[in-house]
């Protein structure tokens, strides 16, 4: 299985300090880069942190599960590969 994400590269980090005033403090950037991927705004439910970590982990989790994919063997859990297929497309914007 090839990988085809387009997405800006891993590894990506959480910032929670912005020293701009109009922006947020909750800030994903990829690594060696000074611009932002992504900011995330608390809408009430107290989980922007967990939200912000989760998404920083993005990359890495797509690398694992593309890789976890190619190593499944269909016969075992056809349903589970097709799930993840269907996951990993969405990743890449493909559905």
């Amino acid at each position: 299985m090839s990988d085809k994400a387009k997405f800006t590269k891993g590894p990506w980090e959480f910032v929670r300090a912005n020293q701009s005033p109009t922006s947020g403090e909750r800030l994903i950037r990829a690594q060696r880069s000074h611009g932002y991927l992504a900011e995330v705004r608390d809408c009430g439910s107290g989980s922007a942190d967990a939200n912000a970590r989760l998404i920083a982990a993005a990359p890495e989790l797509y690398g694992l599960l593309l890789e976890a994919r190619a190593g499944l063997d269909q016969q075992y859990n056809v349903s589970l590969c097709a799930d993840i297929d269907k996951v990993l497309a969405k990743a890449r914007g493909e559905s």
